[in-house]
Order: C-alpha cells, then structure tokens, then sequence
C-alpha cells in the first residue's frame, strides 16, 4: 500500500524539497511535488492542480524555511489542507512561533542544516506512524466488510432454514 506526502514548499527551497523527496522514497513513501506532477487536464489551472494533489495525498508536509514562511502558496495550502489531512510542518531554527499562522503550538519537526538528516529521520518516523494507521484502518475495514459479509450469509441461510420447515 503507498503512503503519499505532499510537500508544500516555497520554491526558494526545491532542492532541499528534491533532497527530502528522495529521502521519503527510500523508506516506500511517495512525495508529491506540485512542480513535477504531470497535469490531469489540459490547461489546468494551478490552483486547481495543487488542490487535487493534496486532495489525493495521504498527508502534507510544510516547509517553513525563511521562504516558506513568507510564500502565500504555502499558506493558502496549509489553509486548505487544515482539517482535511494530517500536517506535518518542518520548521527552520530561526522561524519564530509567531510566523506559523494557524499553525502555532502545533508540534512539528525542527530543520537543523547541521544535522539535516535527523529531520528527515524525525519526518520518516512521523510519516512511517501515519502509514501504519492507515494500513490499520484499512485492514478494520476490510474486517468489518468480512464479517457483516458473514453474518449476511449466515442470515440467508437462517432464513432458508425457516422456509424449509
């Protein structure tokens, strides 16, 4: 089963976006990058693209980098993203609280440029926990179906019985 993140990015940062990308990749997760996703329509409207992305995506993840937390993309994505996806934000060092709009006091994930890779190990864990869930619900459901399944044949044949008789 995939697990997609889409990436919400200023695009100031696309190369610490192409790194995490191919990071997530190598832990079986698939990064939706708006740039490199082919459109569904011709012309599509960006706007419209970007929605169906995260739409179509199992979590987000925002890039607060100095960039980011100035981009009015990245907001109108997490605005849009809000209460509908879980959100991961990944937050420059220097980014005051106060810079997280709606996102302020959520927990998120510190970008250190020292130690790069233990925000990408943090993001893997969170997004690995969050495919898990997924896999979990998707296998409740799967059971429910099985068993309300069962117990239809079982009323069927019940209700054979009583005929016969």
């Amino acid at each position: 089963m995939t697990y997609t993140i889409f990436i919400s990015h200023s695009s100031a940062d696309i190369s610490l976006v192409q790194f995490i990308a191919s990071q997530l990749q190598l832990y079986g997760i698939t990064p939706v990058v708006a740039k490199y996703e082919p459109p569904r329509e011709f012309p599509q409207y960006l706007p419209e693209k970007v929605k169906t992305l995260i739409q179509e995506s199992d979590c987000v993840t925002i890039l607060f980098t100095k960039s980011g937390v100035n981009s009015k993309w990245v907001h109108q994505e997490i605005g849009y993203a809000l209460n509908k996806k879980p959100l991961i934000p990944i937050v420059e060092s220097d980014i005051s609280p106060l810079e997280l709009g709606f996102l302020q006091g959520t927990e998120y994930i510190p970008l250190d440029w020292k130690n790069i890779e233990n925000s990408i190990k943090k993001l893997v864990s969170w997004s690995t926990q969050l495919k898990l869930k997924k896999e979990e619900n998707e296998f409740l459901k799967i059971l429910a179906m099985i068993i309300i399944g069962g117990l239809s044949l079982w009323g069927i044949s019940q209700q054979k019985n009583e005929l016969i008789k």
